[in-house]
């Protein structure tokens, strides 16, 4: 019997793609939002696949438009042209700030030159970005009005309360499990509770040589709570909270990983770990990752909880145990965080 067929028209706005190949699914409609590039280099690739060709190179505060998602990628668009996938965990689509480069700069009431002037500002003078139209940033000024500043006369501020140096901060290294909870058990009985001790403690002894003031969640092999050790960041009023752990997997897996919770507290401290640990480390950086862990998710403070290799890969337990790869990890650790209290 021959079926009756109907054409007609419906708005898109209703619609959702379905991929034709159901190996390769199109990913899940979202509403569009804006998102900011929160690295300095940052490839866009055709596909959302490392793998995949690189079809544009972004720079960091370049402003894209997300159009859709999966896991780890954003599906974006750059001005309105150029459509590809990029890294997730390098977007960043919380609010930010940008500041004034000169003295007398214009902020006017629409984003032209020829538009009105609303407010003179000062060099160093600092607003909370409302968005971003072409090349003009949408500010927010102290009298509850807004107004426009033209992209060139401006730089976006990276974080907002970490001016400084490592000297005098406070950082808390958390050891991972401890006492009647060993966390991982290698085939070689290598517990991840002695390797999580002894990294905590290399940490702590180069941290010291910088100035810091580190303390640690505990110093020997005693367990705690989760909900004691977050206890031990706030009573600290730690600077910086660091989670340290060592991974495992059902399958053969390898590699280490940092993890954040909270964009805007958590993600620019895990930012500026990322480049120390992408390069030079002796088994695969498998990146910067959301994680709903409780040790980060309840702290008040930037906090990242890192996973340094997995205990169960013989072949990478023989090199995290190492010496060399411990140093490596440390030093990294150390200009990570150095990085971040002078941005």
């Amino acid at each position: 019997m021959k079926q009756n067929t109907l054409t007609g028209w419906v708005a898109s706005d209703y619609l959702v793609p379905v991929s034709s190949n159901p190996a390769n699914p199109a990913p899940p409609a979202i509403q569009t939002k804006t998102g900011t590039v929160a690295v300095d280099i940052l490839n866009v690739r055709a596909e959302p696949s490392l793998q995949a060709n690189v079809i544009q190179k972004l720079t960091f505060g370049q402003e894209v438009s997300i159009v859709g998602e999966t896991t780890d990628w954003y599906q974006i668009n750059v001005n309105g042209t150029v459509t590809g996938w990029v890294y997730r965990t390098y977007i960043m689509t919380a609010s930010y700030s940008i500041k004034v480069l000169e003295d007398g700069t214009n902020v006017r009431t629409a984003p032209s030159l020829t538009a009105s002037v609303r407010k003179v500002a000062k060099k160093g003078e600092q607003f909370h970005v409302l968005a971003k139209e072409g090349t003009w940033y949408k500010v927010e000024l102290p009298e509850g009005t807004s107004g426009y500043i033209a992209e060139w006369v401006v730089s976006i501020v990276r974080s907002s309360n970490n001016n400084g140096t490592i000297e005098k901060k406070i950082i808390v290294i958390d050891p991972g499990h401890g006492g009647k909870d060993s966390g991982t058990i290698g085939s070689d009985g290598a517990m991840e509770k002695t390797l999580t001790l002894n990294t905590a403690l290399r940490l702590k002894q180069e941290l010291e040589k910088t100035g810091a003031i580190v303390y640690l969640t505990r110093t020997d092999d005693t367990y705690l709570t989760l909900q004691e050790r977050v206890r031990i960041a706030h009573q600290s009023h730690a600077d910086a909270f660091i989670s340290i752990h060592y991974d495992s997997s059902p399958t053969l897996a390898s590699g280490m990983t940092v993890y954040y919770y909270d964009q805007q507290s958590d993600y620019p401290l895990a930012l500026s770990l990322d480049p120390f640990f992408s390069n030079g480390l002796s088994i695969p950086y498998r990146g910067v990752r959301f994680g709903d862990f409780h040790v980060i998710r309840e702290t008040t403070v930037p906090s990242v909880l890192l996973e340094l290799g997995y205990v169960n890969n013989p072949t990478e337990l023989a090199i995290i145990r190492s010496d060399a790869y411990q140093q490596q990890v440390v030093a990294d650790i150390i200009n990570g965080l150095q990085r971040y209290f002078n941005q």
